[in-house]
């Protein structure tokens, strides 16, 4: 995550910094010579501003308690793992319903697996005795 708050302070350093640069530039008669005299009202802010800019910069940097505008940066996790905790515990629940569910059902096929193998035997055994009977009755 991109820390803006550092971003803008640079930023507004650069910025006056470049200003009193040009400032500097273009001072008496708009010349380009670094060596002719400039008037004290437009350097004295400049270099107050820049200075205090980044005195103030060093100052919310370095400081041990230093202002925090959005408090501390560090993630504090412990809302989202509860978060995710109770839904994770849902979703336990839900499929362990659904296996029982499933399990249940398994059960019943097999009953009803068991249940129709022994009529499938019953059917077999009165078969059996259809046949011997009409074996009987053929003799």
């Amino acid at each position: 995550m991109v820390n803006f708050n550092i971003i803008r302070r640079w930023l507004c350093s650069g910025i006056t910094f470049l200003e009193f640069l040009i400032s500097w530039k273009f001072r008496t008669d708009a010349g380009n010579m670094l060596d002719n005299p400039w008037p004290m009202y437009i350097v004295i802010p400049w270099m107050s501003v820049c200075l205090l800019t980044g005195g103030g910069y060093l100052y919310l940097r370095f400081n041990k308690n230093r202002t925090m505008i959005y408090g501390d940066m560090t993630f504090d996790e412990s809302p989202l793992k509860k978060e995710l905790e109770d839904e994770s515990s849902e979703i336990k629940e839900n499929v362990k319903e659904k296996v029982k569910e499933k399990l249940k059902e398994k059960e019943k096929e097999k009953v009803n697996g068991k249940d129709k193998m022994k009529k499938n035997e019953k059917v077999k055994e009165v078969e059996k005795v259809n046949e011997k009977a009409k074996k009987k009755k053929i003799k």
